[in-house]
């Protein structure tokens, strides 16, 4: 797909070629370090999350890697990989027939168990065109800190899954700690299946524009604690074993949706199933303690079908009809709002 800012017979168009800066031809190519380096301008492949996932730089079935003080911009679709490879299966799964979780226990049954382990620290990833950072599987036992990732899936030139500045299967026992996720087309973090022992703590998300962190048919235990959640939309849990402490929350919070669906849950600390498909995430076990509430966010509960309210009965928010906050004012019954379309002014008086 070719995408032009101007006539390209009036100007001199650019075209990428490459599928990727840095990566390796072989898997576990374990223990290697990029410092400081600028990986720019490639076009790899839509990373799915069961085919082998290549990104401008990725680890390609490895162990051990530490990728910090980086820069890794302009991908086609994904920036950074950690996922999976590819496999002596892949016809595997273009039969329709067979289920997503049989993954689970082929991954297990190969080598599963000696990958992941990565670090990646104060890089700076932007403008892509699927995710900053995805990975299924590959990512276990790693993580993510100190980084800033934006604009990604922003122009969203093409649809399908993996998208979003970080988006992970099995992200068994990952930190995701202190960074900037800002100006994705839909999630700041999404933590799709499996997620076990995972921890997101000290980041600030803000101008997603769907939630700012998607935690999807995971059976945890999964902490959510001290990030500021900014967007229009804060969180979407279809999970179980949540806990979220501590948290700034300015946007909406969405609660269910899809527990129906039965995902592997693994023993802990390891990548050994206890169950592929018997567990759906129907059962709670869901923490919400000590957040500070801005903005009025409105709590929804698919499950019963019913709507919740942090504060009783008000008028549409700006997130509801399209408008844009830009003052909080000091009263805290009188919020003063944007509108998006003439620029006057409104204020919302919420009760």
């Amino acid at each position: 797909m070719a995408a032009f800012a101007r006539d390209p017979n009036e100007s001199v168009p650019e075209l990428v070629v490459r599928p990727a800066c840095f990566y390796p031809v072989l898997q576990r190519r374990d223990y290697i370090t990029l410092r400081g380096i600028s990986f720019v301008n490639a076009g790899p492949d839509w990373a799915y999350p069961r085919a082998e996932q290549v990104g401008v730089v990725g680890t390609n079935w490895s162990r051990g890697w530490t990728v910090e003080d980086c820069e890794i911009a302009g991908s086609c679709c994904a920036g950074l990989t950690l996922g999976i490879c590819a496999n002596d299966f892949d016809a595997f799964w273009r039969d329709p027939k067979q289920k997503f979780y049989l993954w689970a226990k082929r991954m297990s049954e190969r080598d599963w168990k000696d990958v992941g382990y990565h670090v990646v620290r104060r890089c700076r990833i932007t403008d892509c065109g699927q995710a900053g950072i995805c990975g299924a599987y590959g990512g276990a036992f790693s993580t993510i800190e100190d980084c800033d990732i934006s604009y990604c899936y922003w122009k969203k030139p093409y649809f399908g899954q993996e998208m979003g500045c970080i988006k992970l299967h099995a992200a068994i026992d990952v930190t995701i700690a202190r960074c900037r996720l800002h100006h994705s087309g839909t999630f700041g973090i999404w933590l799709d299946w499996m997620a076990q022992g995972t921890r997101i703590t000290g980041n600030r998300l803000w101008a997603n524009g769907a939630f700012d962190i998607y935690l999807e048919v995971n059976h945890g235990p999964i902490l959510i604690e001290g990030n500021d959640m900014l967007s229009n939309m804060a969180c979407w849990s279809a999970t179980q074993g949540a806990a979220f402490v501590g948290n700034r929350i300015r946007g909406g919070y969405r609660k269910g949706g899809d527990e129906a669906r039965r995902t592997p849950v693994f023993k802990p600390h390891s990548v050994v199933p206890d169950s592929l498909d018997k567990y759906s995430c129907e059962h709670g076990a869901f923490v919400f303690v000590n957040n500070i509430l801005g903005g009025n966010p409105r709590f929804k509960d698919e499950v019963q079908g019913q709507q919740q309210r942090s504060r009783p009965a008000r008028r549409p928010t700006p997130a509801e009809v399209g408008q844009q906050v830009i003052v909080d004012t000091t009263d805290q019954n009188v919020v003063e709002y944007e509108a998006s379309t003439d620029k006057e002014k409104t204020k919302c008086l919420q009760h």
